[in-house]
């Protein structure tokens, strides 16, 4: 899912090629897509997001192990914001 304040697009992002067409707009608020897919059939497994971690996390844990990359010059700034409950790596480029 590609995400800002709202879900922008849901497609198949495979490999470097998919990673290519994400494009961030700012802005972005990670609990939108979170709870996005979450409502996906089937339910996830996990999910995983890349994000600078500036935004608002969610309040509770969802029901499936949740993965934060973080990416960007701020990463490893951010990496202090991202709740207990999830799992975080810092990118470096």
């Amino acid at each position: 899912m590609d995400v800002d304040a709202a879900v922008q697009h849901t497609g198949d992002y495979t490999g470097t090629a998919g990673l290519a067409r994400v494009h961030g707009r700012g802005g972005t608020v990670v609990r939108v897509g979170i709870e996005a897919a979450m409502e996906l059939k089937p339910r996830p497994h996990a999910i995983v997001v890349s994000t600078d971690g500036e935004t608002p996390w969610p309040d509770a844990k969802p029901q499936v192990p949740l993965v934060i990359c973080l990416v960007g010059d701020g990463a490893a700034a951010s990496a202090g914001s991202v709740p207990e409950w999830a799992v975080s790596v810092v990118v470096e480029d």
